[in-house]
């Protein structure tokens, strides 16, 4: 969750001019990174969204789930959850 958090947090500060951040996001991000301490550096949660921009004509709905998967583990027990954005028009058609 706190993956999520930050990656959600690092992604609106992509779109922001010259990578700016506010001092609240700085605020939660440096709070994020002090109680987990093995979250992967800023930069490179920045590369991976830099990266994970991609054309989405021509994929399937697996591949878009697959791109977006969050797993989750307490050791024992591990859950997959990904999101997918479609009309209810579309969704009725699957």
């Amino acid at each position: 969750l706190s993956f999520n958090v930050s990656g959600s947090i690092l992604f609106k500060c992509m779109s922001l001019e010259a990578g700016r951040i506010t001092e609240q996001q700085e605020k939660v991000l440096s709070m994020l990174e002090e109680k987990f301490p093995d979250l992967p550096p800023r930069e490179e949660i920045i590369s991976v969204l830099q990266d994970s921009h991609f054309n989405p004509q021509d994929v399937s709905i697996e591949e878009v789930m697959l791109k977006d998967l969050k797993e989750i583990s307490d050791g024992e027990i591990k859950v997959a959850i990904s999101t997918l954005y479609m009309t209810l028009e579309v969704r009725g058609n699957l």
